[in-house]
């Protein structure tokens, strides 16, 4: 696993994202950036999501519902899902993640671009004893269904703490290497799914504390193992493209 070096006081991400860090993401496929976000930001995102949800604040521009690709499962509260498209995004403390300079600097680097946008912000909220698995896929696939033609980068956050038994991301290194593969809808799921063999002998098993980001290659196979876990979660994802000078 690619891990940078934990910030000293005064250090930016770019110290972190070295040369030979940035070369490690083109073998494997992610970088991992530690104690990116500090709590009090991630505790305002918390508390908003929660009032996004609860309809203690507007939800302008905000699609609120259950997350998949066009699933017709019924809601049954267990899951749940901000979606937001417009930039700068209608909340704002999510609007300052979308517009975190050091995150889109990251982006940058990655994508090989002069300068990097958000298009996609996705809030996914897991409640306590909620078993639902997100089958192995990779990101570019996923944000193409929702209406987004770019080749982008996806960062991925958690807001709490997770743990083996849930909320934890697990990926295949190198795999972005195969390319855009073909996906196809899992029967009674509310997502798709690669419908090539992956070896998930070779998966690997992402820890990150809130606070921690990381980037992703949009065709890095990735997946969210089953589990009913006694903990609630909240996931972060930020999906970026270049930007046109």
């Amino acid at each position: 696993m690619v891990r940078l070096c934990n910030r000293s006081p005064g250090q930016t991400v770019h110290d972190q994202l070295d040369f030979a860090a940035s070369q490690d993401y083109r073998q494997k496929g992610y970088v991992i950036l530690r104690a990116l976000l500090p709590r009090s930001t991630i505790g305002t995102m918390i508390e908003r999501t929660d009032g996004l949800l609860e309809g203690r604040y507007p939800a302008r521009h905000i699609a609120v519902g259950s997350p998949g690709d066009g699933s017709s499962l019924p809601d049954d509260g267990m899951i749940r899902q901000l979606v937001m498209t417009r930039f700068p995004a209608p909340d704002p403390a999510f609007d300052a993640c979308a517009t975190h300079a050091e995150l889109q600097r990251v982006a940058m680097i990655l994508l090989g671009a002069m300068a990097a946008r958000i298009f996609l912000l996705k809030v996914v909220v897991w409640e306590p004893g909620a078993s639902i698995a997100v089958p192995w896929h990779q990101a570019e696939f996923s944000w193409r269904l929702d209406g987004h033609d770019c080749q982008g980068i996806r960062s991925w956050m958690p807001l709490l703490a997770s743990s083996r038994e849930g909320g934890e991301l697990w990926v295949v290194p190198g795999s972005h290497r195969r390319g855009l593969l073909p996906h196809a809808k899992v029967a009674n799921s509310r997502w798709h799914a690669i419908t090539e063999p992956v070896d998930e002998s070779s998966a690997l098993l992402l820890k990150l504390a809130p606070g921690d980001i990381c980037f992703h290659h949009r065709h890095l196979i990735s997946c969210e193992r089953a589990t009913a876990s006694v903990r609630r979660r909240i996931n972060i994802s930020q999906y970026y493209d270049e930007q046109p000078l």
